[in-house]
């Protein structure tokens, strides 16, 4: 089989980066190969155009043929097996002969009848994904919370990323009415996937598979049933809405949570005022830093003050798309709200809990 070497390049990499498989398994399918790797919580497929006839399929190790695919600098490169079992990779003045190996990777199966079928810009989809992944928990005692949580019903979709003190919850108005209600827990790899064009997802019983360019990858579920993100996200009564410029309030809680991101995770401690937020941690390995921001409207609040993990408020800030960012108060202990200063185009927000504050400055 003989490829270009760049697009060869390209399905080997992401192929490798996205399924985490150790093993690459080449076939030849007419004027293309089809290429197979997949590890114990995800499959993929890719496919590549290529030149030559018949080829036998064979199985290499996977970072080998990335490696040895990577150093080649000429435009074009050759694959065969030979009937001794051995395969000789060819690229300019260079020549490598490896063992085959004889195994195939888990066999990709489509999936025949999904219960949703929904498609995706690239742009759009890289915007979903930025708006769960930074808020999925990366434990293992709460199997739910470590994908990304879908509910599809009426004419909405609903996507939600969190943890045990944090959810980013999205809503999007579906173009048709779904007849029956979905639900399903994709596992962080289906979230995290490198794609390089519009995105389509088919939802089966058991996996989701999507399916972007000449890339296509089947995820498995996670069985475990997720928390009411609805009533964790409600709006409580009596909250209190402030509005800053995010800009302006991202590059505070940057600068301010470089004295609460050390090793005893001290909180952020926040005061609204009338007029401005006021951020102060204080690290007693570093020092203190304080800083205030103006609010673009009047907030009819006194100097009440909560504390709340810097990190988590960081990626709040950061997944924000609007000019203005919307931050919901209502009680020192209460959870707080931070959300999208806008009308139209997808719902987003993201509820947090507070962190008691000991000490306070």
């Amino acid at each position: 089989m003989k490829f270009q070497t760049k697009a060869i390049k390209n399905a080997v990499s992401t192929l490798i980066r996205n399924t985490k498989g150790v093993e690459v398994y080449i076939r030849q399918n007419g004027a293309n190969a089809i290429l197979t790797a997949s590890s114990m919580g995800i499959s993929g497929i890719a496919k590549v155009e290529c030149s030559g006839s018949g080829a036998e399929g064979f199985g290499m190790n996977a970072k080998f043929l990335n490696d040895i695919i990577s150093s080649i600098d000429a435009e074009d490169v050759t694959m065969e097996k030979g009937q001794d079992g051995l395969v000789t990779i060819k690229g300019g003045r260079s020549r490598w002969t490896l063992k085959a190996l004889s195994t195939e990777p888990m066999p990709y199966k489509k999936v025949s009848e999904p219960k949703l079928e929904l498609t995706f810009s690239e742009e759009r989809y890289k915007a979903l994904m930025s708006r769960v992944v930074p808020f999925l928990d990366t434990g293992e005692n709460t199997p739910a919370l470590t994908g990304m949580t879908l509910v599809a019903e009426g004419n909405s979709l609903r996507l939600y990323g969190a943890n045990r003190h944090c959810i980013s919850a999205q809503e999007i108005t579906l173009s048709e009415v779904v007849s029956e209600k979905v639900r399903a827990v994709i596992s962080r790899e289906g979230c995290t996937l490198t794609l390089d064009d519009d995105v389509k997802w088919s939802l089966g019983e058991q996996a989701l598979e999507i399916i972007s360019g000449n890339f296509a990858y089947q995820v498995r579920l996670i069985g475990a049933a997720p928390p009411d993100f609805v009533k964790a996200t409600i709006v409580p009564d009596g909250m209190k809405t402030i509005s800053v410029v995010k800009a302006a309030f991202f590059d505070a809680v940057e600068r301010v949570g470089l004295c609460a991101r050390v090793v005893e995770a001290s909180p952020l401690q926040v005061t609204i005022n009338d007029d401005n937020v006021r951020l102060y941690a204080k690290s007693e390995m570093i020092g203190d830093a304080e800083e205030q921001v103006s609010l673009l409207s009047k907030s009819g609040i006194n100097g009440e003050e909560f504390g709340i993990n810097s990190k988590y408020l960081e990626n709040a800030v950061k997944a924000a798309r609007s000019i203005k960012l919307k931050i919901g108060y209502t009680a020192p202990l209460s959870p707080i709200h931070i959300s999208d200063d806008m009308e139209d185009g997808d719902k987003w927000k993201v509820v947090i809990a507070p962190v008691r504050i000991r000490n306070q400055e």
